[in-house]
């Protein structure tokens, strides 16, 4: 997946990319992984040179993957086609013979699934009586009433109040992009939480619950500013394009860039620079029903590289070739990454 003559280098500073062509160009590297055919490679140089921001994504990515490529180097397509196979089967036999402990679960399952939403910010009843909402591993983009663009990302839920005065996006749990669009009637936006409310300026940006103790709230600007009004005593503060912050109505920490490809979930993919795997896992078990865990054992390991949200399994199948480690799966809803 190197690039080829035809390709002019550009620096990879070369200036902020549109996280929609950073998450195409993730998906193009995936592809590669897997499906590395002269039909594939040539689609992939005619979308490289179809807008020097593709190539600029290529390249960016390309580096960003440099760890993960050494990794995968040399492995053929049809071993990697059987290992997935290998983890779907694991997690096929895994299913039939937890089948009988499931169904021993009972009501103490039930109720240990209102525990664990309510643990992570995300009760039941929160999502069911919001406006707008999205279950594990779903994403949702709406238009709002007067242009304003909303993804919602997994596990999410806002409620939309517009009237005469204001425009109010209230978040009630897990994360979404707002790209801002003027009002003809001039009326403020507002993004709502229960630490503070954020008001942008033009601007493109992620507002997210983190499932941390107090539930901090993180905001994090791709376009134009933001600025934080805290509930508590706290002075405003404004965040800028490149930047991120998080804070509660008593708190506020520095700011921090950006992490490349903070927002390729709009586009279905989870991008990692050497990321902490402990970290990495728990990212991923966001977007897949049960309970997705790693051994302190490989908490420590890195992982670099762009990975499909919308096939999890196939993500873990690609970790195991990688790294050493191997998905543990008692059954398809409970999987435990270990050492091997």
């Amino acid at each position: 997946m190197s690039s080829s003559g035809a390709f002019k280098a550009i620096a990879p500073d070369a200036g902020p990319l549109d996280p929609a062509v950073v998450a195409q160009a993730a998906e193009w590297i995936v592809r590669l992984q897997y499906e590395d055919s002269p039909a594939s490679r040539q689609d992939c140089a005619a979308w490289r040179a179809a807008d020097p921001s593709h190539e600029l994504a290529w390249q960016r990515m390309s580096a960003l993957g440099q760890d993960l490529q050494a990794g995968t180097r040399g492995m053929a397509a049809p071993l990697a086609a059987a290992a997935l196979e290998q983890a779907r089967d694991a997690g096929r036999r895994a299913r039939r013979n937890g089948l009988k402990w499931m169904l021993g679960l009972g009501l103490t399952a039930g109720l240990a699934w209102q525990a664990r939403g309510m643990l992570e910010g995300a009760a039941p009843w929160t999502g069911l009586l919001a406006d707008l909402r999205t279950g594990t591993g779903e994403r949702r983009e709406v238009t709002l009433e007067d242009g304003t663009r909303l993804a919602l990302n997994t596990r999410s839920a806002v409620d939309v109040e517009f009237d005469a005065r204001q425009r109010r996006i209230v978040l009630r749990a897990g994360e979404i992009m707002v790209t801002t669009a003027p009002d003809s009637a001039a009326r403020p936006l507002l993004v709502s939480t229960a630490h503070g409310d954020l008001l942008p300026v033009g601007t493109r940006f992620a507002v997210r619950h983190l499932d941390q103790p107090g539930q901090p709230i993180r905001v994090a600007v791709f376009e134009g500013a933001v600025d934080i009004h805290p509930h508590g005593a706290l002075a405003v503060q404004r965040v800028s394009a490149g930047l991120q912050r998080e804070f509660t109505a008593a708190a506020l920490s520095p700011e921090h860039p950006l992490p490349a490809g903070g927002g390729a979930w709009t586009g279905g993919m989870l991008v990692a620079s050497r990321m902490p795997f402990e970290d990495f896992i728990a990212e991923l078990g966001r977007y897949r029903p049960g309970l997705l865990r790693c051994d302190p054992g490989v908490a420590g390991l890195q992982v670099t590289g762009a990975f499909p949200l919308d096939d999890s399994d196939r993500v873990l199948a690609m970790l195991e070739q990688v790294l050493p480690v191997r998905a543990e799966y008692r059954t398809r809803y409970w999987v435990t990454l270990t050492r091997r």
